[in-house]
């Protein structure tokens, strides 16, 4: 992780009369609107469980979790605690929203743990997973992840490969202020254009890059 302060001397360029907290707020918002665009920002977790109930999904500091992108499932007889679950031999799982699984298995609460095999995964409330049908074992995530909102520190590769992109999106965030003298709203509108155009690319990259993988749920938190 990198300290935001480390973003602010790009975004002088082209806002140099700006004050730094509301320069340092900006970069805030444009790595947030950077990471829920691009979905570059990755992390997974390894969770065990004994399927009765809803697991919660761990996080690095400063983060907030966006956007579960895929779920499997190691059962419990291919591993001990002693060692890391085998994901080569973990069960890939379908999303499912809470308004298909209530309405395909009304009793899912209730059913059996064990009882049938785990074929999808359902996210109960926020920052929460569960394989349905209720199983045991470990569950294997891969999710999104943005700033949180009074982030101080960003993850390093946004500094290290697109210090420039979020410069542009933070500066075109202080330069549409109104009613300030460093305000200029020609410039706010080009460099604000020229962030988005870069989002898009970026997010068409990762959409061609994930057209094989596990099928993801549409679900976002905040």
């Amino acid at each position: 992780m990198i300290e935001i302060e480390e973003f602010i001397p790009r975004v002088q360029v082209e806002a140099p009369a700006a004050p730094e907290p509301l320069i340092e707020r900006a970069i805030r918002q444009a790595a947030i609107r950077f990471c829920e665009r691009t979905r570059l920002w990755r992390d997974h977790d390894t969770i065990g469980t004994d399927g009765e109930d809803a697991e919660t999904i761990a996080v690095p500091s400063e983060s907030v979790l966006y956007e579960v992108a895929a779920c499997a499932i190691a059962p419990p007889f291919l591993h001990d605690a002693s060692t890391p679950p085998p994901l080569h031999n973990a069960i890939p799982l379908t999303p499912i929203s809470m308004d298909d699984l209530s309405a395909r298995w009304p009793n899912w609460r209730i059913m059996p743990i064990g009882g049938f095999g785990a074929r999808h995964y359902v996210c109960p409330h926020f920052g929460s997973i569960q394989a349905i049908p209720r199983s045991s074992g470990t569950l294997i995530v891969e999710f999104i992840l943005k700033p949180i909102s009074e982030a101080q520190l960003l993850p390093d590769f946004l500094h290290r490969f697109y210090a420039d992109d979020i410069a542009a999106g933070a500066a075109g965030i202080v330069l549409a202020t109104p009613g300030k003298e460093f305000a200029n709203p020609g410039l706010a509108m080009a460099m604000t254009k020229k962030f988005e155009s870069r989002l898009g690319a970026l997010s068409n990259m990762g959409e061609r890059g994930q057209q094989r993988a596990i099928s993801r749920t549409k679900a976002r938190f905040l």
